[in-house]
């Protein structure tokens, strides 16, 4: 599995201040770190192993497998889409995909990074003063 036997790696996914996972050729979740299961209030048993399209918004399902599906073939991406938490709850996210290939192009999974629109976005931006203000969009949403 990806990363899983490389411990620093993990280590440092684990202490990221941001939500960050990994997915396998089969769009199944292998790793989530601390950050992520607060984020949605999972634990790592109720997550890993269970598809990455299983805490999406349903309506949102079919787009994301499209996306998945050209990350594939290379293509990284990043979408606005809901998330769902353990509460039931909608957390606005932008969801960043970057495909894992071996030197001959093949695909073996995806490391992702989910960006809470509200809670992340526009605190850290206000102590950073970058100028985004809670009516900033961002790419729509």
């Amino acid at each position: 599995m990806l990363l899983q036997n490389d411990i620093p790696s993990s280590k440092l996914i684990n202490q990221i201040k941001a939500g960050i996972g990994l997915i396998d050729t089969a769009d199944l979740l292998t790793q989530v770190n601390p950050y992520l299961m607060r984020l949605f209030g999972y634990t790592a048993q109720d997550m890993l192993g269970q598809p990455i399209a299983a805490f999406v918004k349903p309506e949102q399902k079919t787009f994301l497998d499209l996306k998945l599906d050209q990350l594939k073939l290379g293509h990284n991406f990043f979408i606005p889409v809901h998330l769902q938490g353990k509460d039931g709850q909608q957390i606005e996210c932008l969801l960043s995909f970057s495909g894992i290939h071996t030197d001959y192009e093949d695909y073996q999974g995806a490391v992702f990074f989910v960006l809470d629109i509200k809670q992340d976005l526009f605190h850290s931006a206000a102590n950073r003063s970058t100028g985004l203000t809670k009516g900033t969009s961002i790419i729509g949403l």
